[in-house]
């Protein structure tokens, strides 16, 4: 990706221009650099935006030669399954309402130990590699609908589910109680738009992290 030195806004379509010089997988650092400096145009995601009644929804945007954009629609109460990214790095500005995201460690024996829920406002920016393991959504008592750009690199072909089942339980202590997501459906609407934004740029060279 090419190295700027000016504090340029990217809207979506110069994002995926941007995004498409790479010409292959995007580094992390530089997919979490462009997320900072997204700022969409009026009505440049309407086209995107869908949300379904009982389970939240992954919108395609576009693909490109290294990365697949998305739009994520979350009704307030929708979370995803605990998953990881299985050979990509994803990177997520939050576009609308509030993300709640609890990330979880898995031991040696294959059990999952769940950590601290964290909660990301809109215009956050957040990433993750392959490995790691969360679950993401909106909660039931949020202001507004939650909705999220992700843009996975490479393309994601497929992700590992886990079952509460392997969830270590422990129990809170009395001083600190532990936020913690309720437990997600597995089941995930997708819609694919017909029309996704394309643009091709010469290639340059990716900057340092």
């Amino acid at each position: 990706m090419a190295n700027s030195r000016t504090s340029d806004k990217y809207t979506l379509k110069r994002l995926l221009l941007k995004l498409d010089e790479c010409h292959g997988p995007v580094r992390p650092a530089d997919l979490f650099s462009a997320l900072e400096r997204f700022r969409p145009a009026a009505g440049e995601l309407s086209k995107y935006q869908a949300f379904h009644r009982g389970k939240y929804r992954r919108n395609l945007i576009h693909t490109g030669p290294g990365y697949q954009a998305w739009l994520l629609c979350w009704k307030r109460g929708q979370f995803s399954p605990i998953h990881d990214h299985t050979g990509s790095a994803c990177g997520v500005r939050v576009i609308q309402g509030v993300a709640t995201e609890t990330p979880y460690r898995k031991r040696r024996d294959g059990r999952l130990v769940r950590g601290r829920a964290k909660t990301h406002p809109t215009g956050t920016v957040i990433a993750s590699i392959d490995a790691d393991i969360h679950a993401m959504g909106c909660l039931p008592d949020a202001a507004n609908d939650l909705i999220s750009l992700h843009i996975y690199s490479p393309a994601l072909t497929g992700m590992k589910f886990y079952s509460e089942d392997l969830v270590v339980k422990v129990t809170p202590s009395r001083r600190r109680r532990i936020a913690t997501a309720p437990a997600a459906t597995l089941r995930v609407a997708e819609r694919t738009t017909k029309r996704p934004l394309a643009g091709a740029g010469r290639p340059s060279r990716a900057r340092r992290a």
